[in-house]
């Protein structure tokens, strides 16, 4: 399939009339039997429409769900809601519609047609650019006769309360071992059953928030619900802060009211028609109390801030290689337009996807990181937000808080009591974002402990207290390794140990040691001058982190750690997360550097259509909780992969752009082209070849990843990520520097946004960056 195509059965992909990434639904998707696709059918398939105020998703039947964050993430559109809408004839009689003949996901947009013999209805909904938190939803009707369009929002607030067992009843595998089936039966039962009480206090969560209905009496004509407002007292379940209000933009002659039933309430638009048809326009969105007519009068000036500025924020021209100069495009697109803000967290782009959609969760630091690296290039203030709000969960003693929840609710624990790697992404991503940025006052900046302000410590403090924790909390096991704790980056890596306990206490992780040999010499540039001694001890833990791994060598990889009992894990199982920060630090002299890249390549690479897999093959998991090919026992992870294609640009450049290629959504929609998620976005990781359903995404008693496959920031910040360090575009106490790899791209490149524009013809290339503040 040709890079303009690579939409798998679901469409192709486009540029629409701004230059824009689109894509373009097929309407055979309303009636193929044999795609894989949500629980609601095709006309629940969805797209991201979003700005930095408003998350929102649009569905391919013509429906928006909207989601409120300023006091924790809150659906407007809950259970039983959602928005609806019917043409009448002059006669009162509904014009029969159907399914949509064409559906377009754009850039900051989504729009649908329906045609009959007598009406054509074209709807767009936008999310202006910026930080007007609504949506903006254009109707154009064509009939030979009056109509009247009848837009009917049904919003019914459904706080995301955090649940940690998510999955409901669904049927397990049988694979030849009865103990082992009948042990998921289990866990699937008791996850249901914890699934049923989540619900349950996310509905009397939402009926005790009514909206209250009320016409606004300034000049807007708004319907404003009004929500209580409940003050900034932190707590689990998240409270809507700003009251909803729906109002007509540009809409002659129409009328629009409300009805409540609690805990539901419906606003009805109608609008008047002549002959002919005619168009107009309205909007949905958040205000503070008061401030409505303010908010509707920004919106009718806001009609310069529509999708053609996203062509401002973000391009690439990578001419050889057009579906990854396509894809970095609308990964920024879809990773920015994620962006929310709290009122006592601050703004941040979240992990999304099932964690935060489904779990209710927000985090993990490691994933703000992941964003915060390739945003430290591309957008400074975006990565700023993150490193604040990962500074906000750290405690004094430089150790780290797993997840945060509801409003401002940092904890408890739901998956790791003691995780080990945190710490080593903060210091990573700050030094990117103060090299890459040359923001050197941000270390100087204050940051509180946890939700709120006032105490608190400088981000200078922050990273020396990160340093600390490290060396004395995580500390190092028996083989001079950091020791693992409760999990690194592999939430379940101690499923595949005999003894929890002791891996816990005693086991140790050379996926924290070989990032560490990479990351605290970075983090000793940070402190060298106000803290000398610690950043000549930094250098020197890191040598000897590096001297370990060295000497841990298997022959042709490097093991994943050692299980607290003397034991090797991974001595017959490649794991590839404990190969790529050996890889990106050069751990080995250049001979091993390339047989590892070369058996990673071979093992993991090759055999898989859609990036490399965890694992050359399954592990043994303790109950069967992570079938084969699924998750961290063999499935395919966007991060990973992303730093793959980094290290092989280092240590073996000719793999890299293969890598590049293999983890793209143009790849998983030709290798799977009937899943519905994998060509515009998706979860964190696929199922891979090694398991049942490949191409899908993990059930597990946990987590339903399958309910909520796409948004996932690592699905976006990776490849970004993974693109940025191919090409050589790398930070450093110096700024930002480029050294072109023709063995990745031979010929021409280049990347603009307003802070950085990078111009390379192959051979060299010019670095102009823009200071943000």
């Amino acid at each position: 399939m040709s890079a303009a195509g690579a939409g798998g059965s679901f469409g192709s992909w486009g540029t629409d009339g701004l230059g824009l990434p689109c894509f373009d639904l097929d309407p055979h998707v309303f009636d193929d039997p044999t795609l894989v696709l949500p629980a609601g059918g095709p006309g629940d398939i969805w797209h991201q429409v979003g700005n930095d105020r408003l998350t929102a998703t649009a569905h391919a039947g013509g429906r928006f769900t909207l989601y409120a964050f300023e006091g924790g993430p809150v659906a407007l559109t809950g259970p039983g809601g959602g928005s609806r809408w019917e043409v009448l004839t002059a006669a009162g009689a509904p014009a029969p519609v159907g399914t949509p003949e064409a559906v377009r996901w754009g850039t900051g947009y989504a729009e649908w047609r329906w045609s009959t013999d007598r009406v054509t209805v074209t709807r767009t909904v936008t999310a202006p650019y910026g930080d007007l938190p609504c949506l903006v939803v254009d109707v154009r009707v064509s009939a030979p006769e009056p109509v009247r369009v009848r837009e009917v929002w049904t919003l019914r607030p459904y706080p995301l309360i955090p649940g940690p067992l998510m999955s409901r009843t669904r049927p397990v595998f049988r694979d030849g071992q009865p103990l082992r089936w009948a042990t998921w039966r289990l866990m699937f039962a008791t996850s249901a059953a914890a699934r049923r009480l989540t619900d349950l206090l996310r509905a009397l969560a939402g009926w005790s928030m009514p909206l209250s209905p009320h016409r606004d009496h300034g000049g807007s004509g708004a319907v404003v619900l009004a929500s209580r407002h409940p003050g900034r007292s932190t707590g689990l379940v998240p409270r809507l802060e700003r009251d909803v209000f729906v109002s007509i933009v540009d809409a002659p002659g129409a009328r629009i009211e409300a009805s409540s039933r609690r805990p539901a309430v419906s606003v009805t638009l109608a609008v008047p028609l002549g002959e002919g048809g005619g168009a107009f326009s309205y909007t949905v969105g958040l205000a503070a109390r008061g401030e409505v007519d303010g908010a509707v009068e920004e919106i009718r000036g806001s009609r310069g801030r529509g999708p053609e500025c996203w062509a401002g924020a973000f391009s690439t021209a990578i001419g050889s290689e057009p579906a990854l100069q396509r894809e970095a495009s609308w990964h920024f697109y879809y990773l920015r337009s994620a962006r929310v803000e709290e009122d006592l967290m601050g703004p941040y782009i979240p992990q999304g996807s099932a964690y935060g959609f489904v779990h209710g969760g927000q985090g993990a630091p490691r994933d703000y990181a992941f964003s915060a690296v390739p945003l430290a290039c591309l957008d400074p203030p975006a990565a700023s937000e993150l490193l604040r709000v990962t500074a906000r969960m750290m405690r004094p003693d430089g150790s780290t808080y797993y997840a945060h929840a509801g409003r401002g609710a940092l904890g408890p624990p739901l998956v790791h009591s003691f995780p080990t790697d945190l710490s080593l992404f903060f210091m990573w991503a700050l030094a990117e974002y103060v090299w890459a940025s040359g923001d050197a006052e941000f270390l100087s900046e204050r940051v509180p402990f946890g939700p709120g302000g006032g105490g608190g410590s400088t981000m200078l403090d922050r990273a020396l207290a990160a340093w600390r924790h490290t060396r004395d909390g995580v500390g190092t096991g028996p083989h001079g390794m950091l020791r693992v704790g409760s999990g690194d980056w592999s939430d379940p890596l101690a499923l595949m140990v005999g003894d929890r306990r002791a891996f816990a206490r005693d086991g140790e992780s050379s996926f924290n040691t070989a990032m560490g040999a990479h990351v605290l010499p970075m983090g000793a540039d940070l402190l060298a001058d106000s803290h000398p001694a610690d950043a000549r001890e930094m250098r020197q833990y890191a040598a000897s982190l590096r001297s370990c791994m060295e000497a841990s060598w298997q022959g042709r990889w490097y093991p994943r750690g050692y299980d607290g009992r003397g034991g090797v894990l991974g001595g017959e199982h490649l794991f590839l997360d404990a190969q790529v920060w050996c890889l990106i630090a050069g751990i080995g002299d250049a001979e091993r550097c390339r047989t590892l890249s070369r058996t990673v390549h071979g093992l993991c690479e090759v055999p898989s259509p859609v990036g490399a897999t965890i694992l050359d093959r399954p592990h043994r998991v303790r109950l069967g909780i992570l079938p084969p090919g699924w998750d961290c026992n063999g499935g395919v992870w966007a991060a990973m992969n992303s730093l793959l294609a980094w290290g092989y640009a280092l240590r073996e450049p000719g793999l890299a752009l293969q890598c590049l290629k293999r983890q793209s959504l143009a790849a998983h929609a030709t290798a799977y082209p009937r899943v519905w998620f994998g060509v515009w976005s998706g979860p964190d990781a696929y199922n891979s070849y090694l398991g049942m359903r490949p191409g899908e995404t993990f059930i597990h008693p946990a987590t339903p990843m399958q309910e909520f496959p796409v948004m996932n920031s690592n699905a976006h910040a990776g490849p970004l990520l993974g693109l940025l360090k191919a090409l050589g575009v790398q930070a450093s106490p110096a700024g930002v520097t480029v050294t072109p790899r023709p063995e990745v791209i031979d010929g021409p490149w280049r990347i603009t946004s307003p802070y950085l524009d990078i111009a390379c013809d192959g051979e060299t290339a010019e670095v102009v960056a823009t200071p943000w503040r």
